[in-house]
């Protein structure tokens, strides 16, 4: 398991880091399930992903079992591209998987209109993850619905 942190550090470190000039969010989620599980569901979703606001999900880069890096393009009147990063912490007695999710624009962006937020979100909510959460918190994001929990059919992540 150390091994696979080191990894995942080593691929945040290289994730582009979150400033003023880029919009950005950063969720946590703790699931219900195994690591092995959560990847594979998350690497399998963003390959394959009809993304519900018409965008363009795509892997970048992957370590099986500790990170997936993807980018998203917007839908074809928004060609703006977000890094998306997932890395993954098994808990000790391995009933629960730590998930945190970042997105990031690629260009210098002061609004987002909640893409970064919805980049992340419409991947853990797809039926492949079977977002379940135990826990569920927004981190870092500039621009994100005001309520929580998180209704798993809001309609915002679906046009934006």
């Amino acid at each position: 398991m150390k091994y696979s942190l080191l990894l995942a550090a080593v691929a945040a470190q290289r994730f582009p880091v979150d400033d003023i000039f880029h919009t950005h969010c950063t969720m946590n989620t703790t699931l219900a399930d195994s690591c092995d599980k959560a990847w594979a569901a998350i690497e399998n979703t963003v390959k394959t992903i009809a993304d519900p606001a018409l965008g363009t999900y795509s892997l970048f880069k992957e370590q099986t079992n500790s990170w997936v890096w993807a980018t998203r393009k917007g839908a074809p009147h928004n060609p703006q591209v977000d890094d998306i990063l997932f890395t993954f912490e098994q808990s000790q007695d391995g009933t629960t998987c730590s998930v945190t999710g970042k997105s990031r624009r690629q260009t210098k962006s002061l609004y987002d209109y909640e893409t970064n937020f919805c980049n992340v979100y419409n991947v853990l909510r797809s039926d492949e993850v079977a977002f379940n959460p135990v826990q569920w918190e927004k981190k870092s994001c500039r621009y994100a619905p005001p309520t929580e929990p998180f209704d798993l059919t809001d309609v915002r992540c679906s046009q934006y």
